[in-house]
C-alpha cells in the first residue's frame, strides 16, 4: 500500500460521521416580494442550438415576450461586456443591475457577446449573464429576458424585462 493510501486511511479513522439527514440540502426558500411575489425558481426556459435563449415566467404575456424578441424593443439602458473578464463583468453586472434598478428602469439590454475571441473560442460571459438574471441575485425581479433581435446583438446579447418598482415608503 502506497504511503499516500496509508496517509487517507489513517485521516479518515478520525472522522466521525454526521448525524442522520444531515447531507441533505434543503430545498431553496421562496422569496416572496411585498405585493408581488415572484416564483424565480419556475422560469419556462427554452434553448436552441443557434445558443439562442427565452426564460419567462409563467404567466407572462405572450405579446410582451414578442415585443422582446422583436428589432423594436427599446432599451432603457444597455450595458456591453466586450472585453471584460468574468470576474470584471460580474462586478459591472451586479453595478448596472443596482443602478437601473434604483431609476426604475424595466427594459434592458446586456451585450456579453459571442466568445468568439474567448479561449478555446468557448464564451463564459453569455451563461454568467443568462444565470445572473434567472437564479442570481436579480432573479425575483425577472419577469422575462430572451435573445436580442439581431439587430440588437443576436445571440451575442440578452434584453430582460424586469417587474415594477415601487418607491419605498417613507417614514418620517
Amino acid at each position: 500500500m502506497s504511503d499516500r493510501k496509508k496517509d487517507w486511511r489513517d485521516f479518515l479513522k478520525e472522522v466521525e460521521p454526521l448525524g442522520k439527514g444531515a447531507g441533505k440540502i434543503p430545498p431553496a426558500s421562496q422569496k416572496k416580494m411585498a405585493g408581488n411575489p415572484v416564483n424565480y425558481a419556475n422560469f419556462v426556459i427554452k434553448r436552441d442550438e443557434n445558443k439562442t435563449v427565452l426564460a419567462y415566467q409563467p404567466g407572462f404575456d405572450p405579446k410582451s415576450l414578442k415585443a422582446l424578441r422583436s428589432s423594436s424593443f427599446r432599451p432603457e439602458a444597455r450595458l456591453d461586456l466586450h472585453g471584460m473578464t468574468q470576474t470584471e463583468a460580474e462586478a459591472a453586472l451586479l453595478r448596472f443591475y443596482g443602478q437601473q434598478k434604483a431609476q426604475g428602469r424595466r427594459q434592458l439590454l446586456v451585450i456579453h457577446g459571442k466568445g468568439l475571441h474567448s479561449e478555446d473560442g468557448v464564451g463564459v460571459l453569455a451563461e454568467m449573464v443568462f444565470r445572473f438574471f434567472c437564479h442570481g441575485p436579480a432573479a425575483p425581479d425577472v419577469l422575462a429576458l430572451s435573445s436580442a433581435h439581431p439587430a440588437l446583438g443576436g445571440s451575442g446579447a440578452l434584453t430582460i424585462r424586469l417587474r415594477k418598482f415601487h418607491e419605498p415608503s417613507v417614514r418620517s
